[in-house]
């Protein structure tokens, strides 16, 4: 923003703060005089009204209502008529028969006031009315042997109404000297920025290689002595751009692009200099000057060791660095000379392999993984393989002819089932290997959530049937969601075979789902044992098992929840596991609300 928009900006506000002061205050000023003088009016006539029907004091046979109407006719304010024990003989916005319901009025304020005072005023909410109304009592009579009271009564809204009139033409006059300030404000405010833009102009064409430009001194004041010294300045960068430019080069070539961190030292220790890398990457502070120790730059030991070592002895240094955070990098101090070819310093260079050291733990745990899942069922089809071939080969028992026969059909049922579950395992590194690099294209669309977590039920019922276990779905009707139908049924399926699957026999799977604002959260409650705290991420890795011990017993390839987290991601939520406070586990699926 300009200068001479900020210095606009801040008049406007101050004349705007105080225009609406002046009016917030008037406005009072115009309402209270205003309602003061309607009170007054109201006092003359209310006193008027009590002299007149003191004289002839009306009994409680209609005349006081009548009184009243007329009373109210006249004035064009709502009469009351009081007797002295509170009740009301007659009201000019009440029917007479409906005077004796009405209910005694001796302790409201303003009756009780002007039965001590002789006149009370209060304002408070209409009785039968939804509005705020101003009353106000005389006494009739005596204050030793009181006839009783008249009160009026106006809604408080037309007291308002009266001075409505005077606060808008004082408003509008606030607002016409509102507009004629800020003219003149922003007359000013040009006048006063333009020598300061005008100079902001020259030291942009200075900063963009314009150094020919002569900044010229237009006035004798501050702002002059300004430019003066930006011309000074000017003069002064023109000198030393000849001497840096060679050096700026060799920084040039030797910084741009880099990535890799630098540090360079003197034969001191002292800081030469680093490259914007080297700071981010070790959180070194900015602005450091030349010279500094490099022992108050960086505090890591190996670091230091590193370059001792080359400045001591003149040799390379290389040495592998684990940052606290976890990030890894490979160093390389090499001793350099100046033009002389005297020993000046050493470099640094480090480069990060932080990617490259999780990359090869990923390799290695996945070759655990894939040996270990892969092992048990290649062993179980080795040996009844040669089992088979045994019995094949081997003489017959003439006592038991079907024995051969059975064993041989059980052994292949084996084969039968591991290579099965060989297949599942490599069928599902596919499609996971498919998902994360991206080669599947979602096709979404419009599904009912309720409709889909039926069909997953129903595909899984066999194998919850089979643990004895019960499935529930308590998705409401008519909740649509944006997804790919093959995928999300994917999502489902696994997740439901997962719940069953480590549950507890005759235990219980619950599916719930909602809307909460823009997304759709789905949820798959189980009652089984749960999952160890520290495992509440890693069961999302692929071919993790809680227990490794149980591996052989439960069936699956040990990709099910790896690849819902990626479906889950791919379109565009996120997917997380919790133990629930009464027992088992739960499984929070959110994705966008899609349509609704």
């Amino acid at each position: 923003m300009k200068i001479r928009h900020r210095l606009l900006l801040l008049l406007v506000l101050l004349i705007a703060v105080s225009a609406i002061a002046i009016d917030l205050l008037a406005g009072l000023l115009v309402d209270r005089t205003v309602s003061e003088r309607v009170v007054a009016r109201l006092r003359a006539e209310s006193a008027l009204l009590a002299a007149e029907i003191e004289s002839a004091w009306p009994a409680g046979d209609g005349r006081g209502d009548a009184w009243a109407d007329t009373a109210a006719s006249r004035l064009g304010v709502r009469v009351t008529l009081i007797a002295a024990d509170g009740s009301v003989l007659g009201d000019s916005q009440v029917p007479v028969r409906e005077l004796a319901a009405l209910e005694n009025h001796l302790a409201f304020p303003e009756v009780a006031a002007a039965a001590v005072e002789g006149s009370g005023l209060a304002l408070r909410h209409g009785t039968g009315i939804d509005r705020d109304v101003e009353y106000l009592a005389t006494r009739v009579g005596p204050g030793s042997a009181p006839l009783g009271f008249v009160r009026l009564a106006v809604p408080a809204d037309e007291l308002r109404a009266a001075s409505r009139v005077p606060n808008l033409l004082l408003t509008a006059f606030t607002v016409v000297v509102l507009a004629l300030l800020a003219m003149a404000a922003y007359r000013s405010v040009v006048r006063f920025s333009r020598p300061i833009e005008k100079l902001g102009k020259a030291a942009r064409d200075v900063a963009a290689g314009n150094y020919q430009l002569i900044i010229e001194r237009d006035a004798n004041d501050e702002i002059g002595d300004l430019a003066a010294s930006v011309d000074r300045m000017r003069r002064a960068l023109v000198e030393r751009m000849g001497r840096t430019e060679s050096e700026s080069r060799l920084m040039a070539s030797i910084f741009g692009g880099l990535r890799e961190g630098i540090l360079a030292v003197d034969r001191e220790r002292g800081l030469l200099l680093m490259n914007e890398a080297l700071r981010a990457n070790f959180g070194i502070a900015r602005g450091l000057p030349p010279g500094t120790p490099m022992i108050q730059v960086i505090w890591d030991r190996a670091i230091v060791e590193s370059f001792e070592k080359a400045l001591s002895t003149g040799t390379d240094v290389s040495r592998r660095l684990t940052r606290p955070e976890g990030r890894s990098f490979e160093m390389t101090v090499v001793p350099f000379s100046d033009a002389a070819g005297r020993f000046a310093g050493a470099i640094g260079l480090f480069f990060e392999v932080t990617r490259l050291d999780v990359l090869e733990r990923i390799r290695k745990d996945f070759v655990a993984d894939i040996s270990h899942e892969l092992r048990t069922p290649l062993a179980s089809v080795r040996a009844s393989l040669e089992t088979i071939m045994t019995l094949v080969d081997g003489p017959a028992d003439p006592e038991a002819p079907r024995g051969k026969a059975d064993e041989v059909e059980r052994f292949l049922g084996i084969l039968i089932k591991n290579t099965a579950r060989m297949e599942a395992i490599l069928n599902d590194l596919t499609d996971l290997s498919l998902i994360e690099t991206g080669a599947i294209a979602l096709s979404p669309g419009p599904l009912d959530v309720a409709t889909s977590v039926r069909e997953a039920a129903a595909a899984i019922a066999p194998r919850a049937a089979a643990r004895k276990v019960a499935v529930e779905s308590r998705v409401p009707a008519g909740l649509v969601l944006l997804a790919d139908r093959r995928r999300f049924d994917q999502i489902l399926t696994n997740l439901l075979d997962n719940a069953v699957k480590f549950n507890k026999p005759g235990g219980s799977v619950v599916i719930e789902a909602r809307r909460e604002g823009g997304e759709i959260v789905l949820t798959v409650d189980d009652n089984g044992p749960g999952i160890p705290t520290e495992a509440l991420d890693r069961v999302f890795n692929r071919l993790y098992r809680v227990d490794r011990a149980r591996s052989q017993d439960v069936p699956g390839t040990g990709l099910g929840l790896a690849i819902v987290k990626h479906l889950v991601r791919l379109h565009g939520g996120e997917i997380r596991a919790e133990n629930r406070p009464a027992g088992g586990s739960r499984f929070v699926l959110e994705l966008p609300g899609g349509a609704s």
